[in-house]
């Protein structure tokens, strides 16, 4: 690994006091650069601008009670609305985290409560106890005030960044608000090194506890976890080696110094990127008149979380450690006592495993099909194509030998969809077939005999492989590995940029298939031309030349994703190692972090973003690690399996300086992206709840290393799986509770049942789903998936629901009756972001455990919820089944 500056500095004695000097000057020139950045050196005209192309500026308008010291405030850029709401919205921000700074109180009370009755209850164990906590208690009340008064300074910086963005300067005014940024920053930037030392003296503490002899069983396993993995530093305070006292002391100056700068710049960074993303995206500077106010209330609650967020941390960490004193995390601790009958519990087995079982699903399913000659026809829709289109579709073709296959079509975002939970024509592309539902459900279809119905299925991903691996997939299913299938492409002209040109795909050649391409369709099917393919020449441009050139890059199909990263498996290797020896080592690092307070999303939402943060970090060269402590640290559930993702003690405070927040963000997360991906700092910091990775394939700066790694077409079939499998492995605490899980519910062997998700959306302010009268639907698809794979009729169906009202209005029926439909307790019925501490820490083991054995099924029917799809996906189940909008579509999961 080559040496950073900073190493350099402590290896050459001679350079260290000349660097010293300079480093001295480093916050006094970024003050200065911050200032000749606002235009404190002569009259400049508003920031609004450089992102208008007519600026609203209006003479004698005045922006209530905004006040800008050196700025023209009657002559102002900016419409009066997202000025406003900047106001109100920082006022807010500012109350609610004052709000959270005053609850520290009565929780650390709460806390001394909790940890004095364990230690009266485990007198051997009281002195390590109180050692433990002291120090998070004494530094959450001293670090306390001090936030208070850091969030004067993350107030200043709003409102001067609103006054420059909004106002033209004064002519020869004598003072300007925005001369107090420097100042302001180096506040700032001062509270996080008080932070981060506090910090590293707790985790240095915590060290000395895990090596005490003798206290073993008094440190409970929630402590051991925090105190596993990478160490990181955000500053380069170090000691070198072999130094004297002087010597050291004057490095770890110089580091401090360094940090100091460091941190000058990541909060500036955090303060001016989202307002320059106004001029790196179109569609953000059309919306710049009006939606300024998003990008100011984005840079605040970054800065504001950085200033909470640490000592919030430490409330929460003495929180669970007087818990764990108690006695209260015994169900989700490796260390806790066998439970009766846990020695008659099998291994879980890892979900790669499950492939042969898919397959035997498969040739079950081909052989109840009766088909004495294989071969069919598949019809590709897109979620654009008309309605006409797809009534003239129906009156032509019939049959079981007739394969409807829904495509998602669109550019990258456009595919993701948008407001997904809000109702109306916009949800209906959202986690949802567009026409499949309506085929499947249609009377047309539903009252045809069998001998006339066609098959309908839909690809719910268009990240990896081509529609034509996604379409066979589903048609060797239901026709058998040997069929003879012919490929109808009717999806609208140019419906679907970026999907490459199916005679490419299918002259390049998808494994064991027999596919043929009609070349006419529309002509042969006598259908109106609009419904005709989209067709691309030979030389139609590079969109297509990069399509052909992955489609030609030899990474074979079937190649696992660990065999692909096994040289960046190398490198994470080599690069832990380093920060082993140097927390300071120059070494890239990218962490999906999640935590305490943060917004984080659920199972789904968690994995989704931890997948394209994990592969953004193999695109980038950067060492991947996660920093989730939210409610408890993942290792405690989902342990390191190929990949060594563990964060030892958590973030320092410096290193939330370059924390970049994409929750429900997903067009900010695609015009960061080239940013992200040269990002200049070693310490990267990202939070994003949504599978962004066509975005991230597509990228210009990431797409080469995409291809070579063949992650496009050529990418293995449950890449989503590929990567879970890399990453994790179920902790033994999980293994334990999925098999208690198991024996509760009569068994449930692997691949040997159904699984039903039903989210309704009534717990803990979760976003509506389906009403409980939509329950028969889902009851429907089940059945139509058993007979579909020809499974007996005694197979047992797994209801996994978030409403208990579902579970009361479910026990009058006939299969929860005879014991076929099996409903789990309801103690793993939370939400693991949204519910109560303590239905979140009771019930966190057995919500990881019914996600897990969800994705353990022979076939899955789905809502509307990346719950049970990514269990689904992580599972590697082929039969997977669609039941909102009234239909029971076939849904590959196969694509990621």
């Amino acid at each position: 690994w080559p040496k950073s500056e900073r190493s350099r500095v402590a290896m050459h004695v001679d350079a260290r006091q000349k660097m010293l000097r300079m480093v001295s000057l480093l916050p006094i020139l970024s003050g200065l650069c911050l200032l000749l950045a606002s235009g404190a050196t002569g009259a400049e005209p508003c920031g609004a601008q450089a992102h208008l192309d007519e600026p609203a500026a209006a003479e004698g308008r005045r922006h209530g009670t905004l006040q800008c010291p050196g700025y023209a405030e009657e002559r102002s850029c900016c419409n009066d609305y997202p000025v406003q709401k900047v106001q109100a919205n920082l006022q807010a921000i500012l109350n609610h985290e004052r709000e959270h700074i005053a609850l520290f109180g009565p929780a650390l009370q709460q806390v001394e409560a909790t940890a004095l009755g364990a230690a009266g209850s485990a007198e051997h164990c009281g002195s390590i106890y109180e050692s433990m906590l002291q120090p998070r208690l004494s530094m959450v009340r001293e670090l306390s005030g001090a936030a208070l008064a850091a969030m004067e300074s993350v107030e200043h910086l709003v409102v001067s960044g609103l006054c420059a963005y909004c106002l033209p300067e004064e002519e020869e005014a004598s003072f300007r608000i925005s001369q107090e940024d420097g100042p302001a920053v180096r506040r700032l930037s001062s509270f996080y090194l008080t932070v981060q030392d506090a910090q590293q003296a707790i985790w240095d503490a915590d060290v000395e506890h895990l090596a005490l002899k003798g206290g073993e069983g008094c440190v409970p396993a929630y402590l051991e976890e925090l105190a596993s993995g990478a160490p990181l530093s955000g500053s380069g305070a170090r000691a070198a080696e072999g130094k004297g006292a002087e010597g050291a002391d004057a490095d770890a100056d110089a580091g401090r110094r360094l940090a100091f700068v460091g941190g000058v710049e990541a909060l500036s960074r955090l303060r001016q990127w989202p307002l320059a993303r106004r001029g790196l995206s179109t569609a953000f500077r059309a919306e710049a008149a009006d939606h300024f106010d998003e990008d100011f209330v984005e840079a605040m609650q970054r800065m504001a979380a950085s200033v909470v967020g640490p000592i919030a941390r430490l409330v929460h960490q003495a929180m669970m450690l007087a818990l764990a004193f108690a006695g209260k995390l015994e169900r989700v601790s490796s260390k806790a006592a066998p439970d009766a009958g846990e020695a008659s519990i099998p291994e879980l087995e890892p979900t790669s495993s499950l492939s042969a079982l898919a397959a035997h699903a498969a040739e079950d399913a081909s052989d109840a099909s009766g088909a004495s000659h294989r071969f069919g026809m598949i019809v590709l829709i897109s979620n654009q194509t008309s309605s006409e289109d797809i009534q003239g579709l129906l009156e032509r073709l019939r049959g079981p030998r007739t394969l409807f296959f829904e495509d998602v079509c669109g550019d990258a975002l456009e595919a993701l969809g948008y407001g997904c939970h809000n109702g109306g024509e916009q949800q209906r592309r959202c986690l949802a077939p567009g026409h499949a539902a309506l085929i499947d459900g249609s009377a047309a279809v539903a009252e045809a005999p069998a001998a006339a119905r066609p098959l309908v299925a839909w690809r719910r991903h268009a990240s990896t492989r081509s529609v034509v691996h996604s379409a066979w997939s589903i048609a060797s299913s239901y026709w058998g590995e040997d069929s003879a299938v012919w490929l109808a492409d009717l999806r609208p002209e140019g419906a679907c940029p970026g999907v490459p040109l199916l005679a490419d795909v299918v002259s390049t050649g998808v494994p064991g298939a027999k596919i043929e391409l009609v070349r006419r369709p529309a002509e042969m099917l006598g259908l109106p031309r609009r419904a005709q393919a989209p067709r691309r020449p030979d030389d139609d441009g590079e969109g297509a030349a990069q399509d052909r050139a992955d489609l030609a890059q030899g990474t074979p199909f079937d190649r696992p994703l660990a065999a692909r990263l096994a040289e960046y498996a190398d490198f994470h290797r080599r690069g832990l190692a380093a920060l082993a020896k140097d927390p300071e080592a120059d070494v890239p690092v990218l962490i999906w972090s999640c935590q305490p307070y943060q917004q984080c999303g659920g199972h789904g939402d968690r994995f989704n973003g931890i997948v394209t943060a994990f592969l953004l970090a193999v695109l980038t060269r950067r060492v991947f690690l996660l920093d989730s402590e939210s409610p408890l640290p993942l290792q405690m559930f989902l342990a390191p399996r190929l990949i060594d993702w563990r964060v030892r003690g958590g973030l320092p405070a410096m290193a939330l300086l370059r924390h970049h927040t994409y929750h429900d963000k997903r067009r900010q997360f695609e015009a960061d992206l080239g940013r992200l991906a040269e990002y200049p700092e070693r310490i990267l910091v990202l939070n994003l709840n949504y599978r962004m990775l066509r975005i991230l394939f597509e990228a210009p700066a990431l797409r080469p290393e995409a291809v070579s790694l063949g992650l496009l077409t050529r990418a293995p079939p449950f890449l989503a799986a590929e990567v879970f499998d890399m990453l994790f492995t179920p902790a033994r605490a999980l293994r334990r509770e999925v098999g208690l899980f198991r024996q509760a519910l009569g068994g449930l062997p692997d691949g040997r049942f159904i699984a039903i998700h039903f989210r309704t959306g009534d717990i803990s302010w979760d976003p509506a789903r389906h009403s409980t009268s939509d329950f028969s639907v889902f009851l429907r698809c089940a059945q139509k998936a058993e007979t579909e794979l020809g499974l007996p009729p005694e197979t047992p169906w797994l209801l996994a629901t978030d409403s208990a009202s579902v579970v009361e209005a479910s026990a009058a029926l006939p299969e929860v009756q005879s014991g076929k439909l099996r409903v789990p307790g309801n103690t793993g019925r939370i939400h693991i972001d949204r519910s109560g501490m303590n239905e979140v820490l009771d019930g966190a083991m057995a919500n990881y455990a019914e996600w897990l054995l969800f994705g353990r099924a022979a076939a899955v029917v789905l809502s509307r919820s990346f719950f049970g799809e990514t269990a689904a996906e992580v599972g590697r189940v082929r039969f997977a089944y669609f039941a909102p909008g009234g239909g029971c579509v076939r849904t590959d999961l196969s694509s990621s």
